[in-house]
């Protein structure tokens, strides 16, 4: 399976690639259920529930499970390209954006908005780190507060 290289897409044709190298070099195979989910990744935006992407998935490709599903999505965390939130609910919430920024969780729905974080804020928090001794923080930032549609007004 290869994503077709568009205009305008190259950048992400090339990170496609350079992702299923990386995939190879790590001694996983590249199975069609595997190199499915990759393609539905590059296809997702911002947050994937693990349980709505489960079923989206399983409607093109029926014999997917969810084990497959789940290893596959740890597998690109561990590689860098998925970030676990954490506290969002029932089921795992993967962000396809790794860089560190602020994700708002509404404790009610679930749903989850992404805020900007400034480069004063993450200097300060990565001094900060280092000054206790922590060395390549990992800076991840959650904000549980109700959503708009749940805030008690």
């Amino acid at each position: 399976m290869r994503i077709k290289k568009e205009r305008g897409k190259s950048n992400r044709h090339d990170a496609y690639n350079k992702l299923l190298e990386e995939i190879n070099r790590s001694g996983c195979r590249l199975t069609q259920q595997r190199l499915a989910i990759i393609d539905e990744v590059f296809r997702s935006q911002k947050h994937i529930k693990i349980n709505d992407f489960y079923f989206r998935i399983r409607k093109k490709y029926p014999g997917i499970g969810l084990t497959t599903v789940y290893h596959t999505l740890e597998l690109l965390e561990k590689l860098g390209r998925l970030r676990k939130i954490s506290g969002v609910g029932k089921y795992a919430v993967y962000d396809t954006n790794v860089i560190p920024h602020i994700n708002y969780v509404c404790p009610v729905c679930g749903s989850v908005e992404d805020g900007k974080l400034s480069k004063d804020i993450m200097l300060n928090l990565t001094r900060r780190a280092l000054k206790l001794g922590r060395h390549n923080p990992e800076i991840e930032i959650t904000i549980r507060a109700p959503c708009k549609a749940h805030a008690v007004r």
